[in-house]
């Protein structure tokens, strides 16, 4: 491999090539880091599956990158509670720079600061790019929010779609109406016949994660098996394909109803595993209940 000349750190909830700075990225003269944040992991009582989850899908999405051809500095979960992203950073400038290290714009607030510090404190740079998984901007959000005495999401979103013709006939709303929340309130039979959700079966990898997860995280809560979870790119669309052949067609009528009776626990997952694995699709919800230890 040749001199890295691009130096990318790929966080968590960012695992993707089709947008962001390893799109265009030639994998000859990247470097990418990764870590393991156990900071992150300590700072609220996650639960112990959805460590797993990016855990596992941040493994797999290192492997692939090192088999296209990328350089990995992948950082494992450390013994110290305290060793956060800035510590990473740090010694990943000192290993290989000073230099600069881009990142797409964290989800979340706050995230940029420690880092960009780190690498300043080094003699390097953070340059952040735009985050593409999105598909609106802060921009678009402020300029439609300014001077609004109340904030009501379904208007920014009536807006969106009326600018980009999305579910737009014409000026007009698709189907003539903003939303059918009304139409999303029946109750199935007692008798219907739910599709089963298998799920996939863990790796090595993954198995490798459940039990570094067991036990660096015991005081977590939740049950880590059955652990049946999208961690690739491959299983993230085959879950896609099958919710939409199977599920998608009862999920909007009764989205908001579900026979609560029959589950133990319903959980409405918004991109959970898209967002985990390489493919960053647009946003998908599903449905999961909860009964006899599966999904």
């Amino acid at each position: 491999m040749t001199e890295a000349t691009r130096h990318v750190l790929v966080l968590g909830d960012q695992l993707t090539r089709q947008v962001g700075p390893l799109a265009d990225a030639d994998p000859a003269a990247t470097r990418v880091l990764m870590v393991e944040s156990r900071a992150l992991a300590e700072r609220m009582p996650h639960h112990k599956q959805k460590l797993a989850l990016v855990f596992a899908a941040m493994r797999h999405f290192a492997r692939q990158l090192e088999a296209d051809g990328f350089a990995v500095d992948y950082v494992e979960l450390s013994d110290d509670p305290s060793h956060d992203f800035a510590d990473a950073v740090g010694a990943f400038q000192r290993r290989h720079g000073p230099l600069a290290l881009h990142l797409m714009a964290p989800n979340d607030r706050g995230v940029d600061g420690p880092i960009r510090a780190a690498c300043e404190a080094e003699g390097g740079s953070l340059e952040l790019v735009p985050n593409e998984l999105w598909l609106t901007d802060a921009a678009t959000f402020d300029a439609w929010a300014e001077g609004r005495s109340a904030l009501r999401m379904e208007y920014f979103y009536r807006q969106v779609r009326a600018a980009r013709g999305w579910l737009m006939d014409g000026d007009e709303p698709a189907g003539g109406r903003w939303n059918f929340d009304d139409a999303n309130r029946d109750t199935p039979d007692p008798d219907h016949a739910f599709p089963t959700v298998d799920g996939f079966e863990p790796d090595a990898l993954t198995r490798e994660v459940l039990d570094l997860v067991e036990r660096t995280f015991p005081g977590h809560f939740g049950s880590l098996r059955p652990f049946r979870w999208p961690v690739t790119r491959a299983q993230a669309l085959q879950a896609l394909e099958t919710f939409c052949a199977e599920r998608l067609r009862w999920f909007g009528t009764y989205e908001e109803c579900l026979p609560r009776n029959r589950y133990e626990l319903i959980v409405q997952s918004w991109d959970t595993g898209m967002s985990a694995d390489p493919s960053s699709d647009y946003s998908v919800c599903t449905t999961w209940g909860l009964l006899d230890r599966r999904w």
